[in-house]
């Protein structure tokens, strides 16, 4: 049986967007668009000097894809691993910073969503409060429609569609006035429509719900400290436009030893880069202009 390379090569473009996709969803959220633009570089520096052989250029485009590899992704990488080792290595323009920082928190805050993680846990708080039976019964009875009334609150089941590489449903506990309104709900992490299938009693089911809110506040907080006391606020996406632009502004000017190396070598290296492409390009016009 013969190996039909060419309809495998056809289709690695599709195979590597499917599992880009794939790794995009499992990596957390605030790294995802740092992956994506590291992939799109990646992709694009080995994507142009596989084509180079193709073409009358294969000197001229293979220069220019270690160009874009080293200036796009090797040094920027470089600078925000010193920057989150010591945020003191470079000095950074003063609007630049604070206007970054504060995208860094408000990223943040749209991803933990923190007043609604308080808000959730005073609810969740004062409902384990409650010394009734009625949270000590298992969580099944509200997968057939039942509800359960505390002295404050009334909970019921409800399903919802989640969209993510599939249609999916996941099981939700409603915490709701005695009017109806829902004050706020617990989605359960299970795939499927049952609320929680190890039989877990109402009152551990939101214990555990708590100890995950806890979780999410600490880490809230720990990443808000980083970011406002420690200046580790940087990411790929923020320090990209900087890097590759250092050169033609003062806005990013090294401080430290190391950082003043890696700023020099990434000057030489990418003006040697440019330099060869210049050359290489004169070079083959002026071979274009002798065979005419």
């Amino acid at each position: 049986m013969k190996i039909n390379y060419k309809k495998i090569a056809s289709a690695l473009p599709i195979i590597g967007a499917i599992l880009l996709m794939i790794i995009i969803r499992l990596i957390p959220e605030k790294y995802s668009l740092d992956f994506l633009l590291i992939s799109i570089v990646l992709l694009c520096s080995i994507g142009i000097y596989l084509y180079a052989s193709k073409t009358h250029y294969k000197t001229l485009l293979r220069v220019f894809a270690v160009y874009i590899f080293i200036n796009f992704l090797i040094f920027p990488l470089l600078y925000l691993s010193l920057l989150k080792v010591n945020p003191e290595s470079f000095k950074i323009e003063n609007s630049i910073s604070k206007s970054e920082q504060t995208i860094s928190i408000t990223d943040l805050e749209n991803s933990y969503s923190p007043k609604n993680l308080k808000s959730n846990l005073l609810v969740v708080n004062s409902l384990l409060e409650e010394t009734g039976a009625e949270l000590d019964v298992n969580i099944s009875v509200l997968n057939n429609g039942n509800t359960i009334k505390t002295k404050l609150y009334l909970l019921s089941k409800d399903c919802h569609s989640v969209k993510a590489r599939r249609p999916m449903y996941k099981a939700c506990l409603n915490i709701c006035d005695f009017a109806g309104n829902k004050i706020t709900s617990i989605l359960d992490k299970n795939e499927g429509c049952l609320l929680n299938p190890k039989q877990v009693t109402v009152r551990e089911f939101i214990n555990l719900e708590k100890d995950k809110i806890n979780k999410r506040i600490k880490q809230f907080d720990k990443e808000h400290k980083e970011i406002t006391e420690k200046g580790n606020y940087w990411t790929y996406n923020q320090l990209l436009s900087y890097s590759i632009n250092t050169f033609s502004t003062g806005n990013f000017i090294p401080i430290s030893k190391l950082a003043n190396i890696l700023f020099y070598l990434h000057f030489f290296i990418g003006n040697g880069i440019l330099l060869t492409i210049l050359i290489a390009f004169i070079q083959k016009t002026l071979e274009k202009g002798k065979e005419t």
